[in-house]
């Protein structure tokens, strides 16, 4: 059938696709598997990329629309269970985004700061010194999977931090 075809009166209502139910995964415990970095669109400025001629500080809010590729840090668990897709079967893990910045050499890094989310996840984990690179001193610890609420009633599974 073309466009042309097509009327007003002949439309159906289509169901909504069933949500995945992600609650009964809060508060189990699982192990950190894999801690990389992805690079994301970001809503705020690296104080290094310029946006329509003008640098924004790290931080500080793009103009709306307006977004920059930025390296974050992903740390996801090992496999919590398994869900059926149209595509086949998905595994289920927990993960969580934690900001990295920018330094004055335009290398990447964490900071160190006790109100950032890497430091309360170590802080969580008792791991006390700061300067200790995620990769070396996460993977294979312990973490609460927690869900997080997301877009439009959907929720994701985070780590506690």
């Amino acid at each position: 059938m073309n466009e042309q075809e097509l009327k007003v009166e002949d439309l159906k209502p289509i169901e909504a696709g069933e949500q995945l139910d992600v609650s009964e995964y809060e508060g189990k415990k699982a192990k950190i598997e894999t801690i990389e970095t992805i690079e994301m669109d970001s809503n705020y400025g690296d104080g290094f990329t310029n946006v329509d001629g003008k640098v924004y500080d790290s931080g500080e809010e793009l103009p709306k629309g307006k977004t920059i590729k930025a390296t974050v840090l992903k740390i996801t668990t090992e496999k919590l269970g398994e869900v059926k897709t149209k595509e086949g079967m998905k595994d289920i893990r927990a993960s969580e985004i934690f900001s990295l910045k920018r330094l004055s050499d335009g290398s990447w890094g964490w900071s160190t700061h006790v109100k950032a989310k890497l430091m309360k996840l170590y802080k969580r984990l008792g791991i006390a010194d700061p300067n200790l690179n995620p990769y070396q001193v996460l993977k294979g610890k312990q973490v609460c999977v927690v869900v997080r609420p997301g877009k439009e009633d959907t929720s994701w599974l985070g780590i506690l931090v």
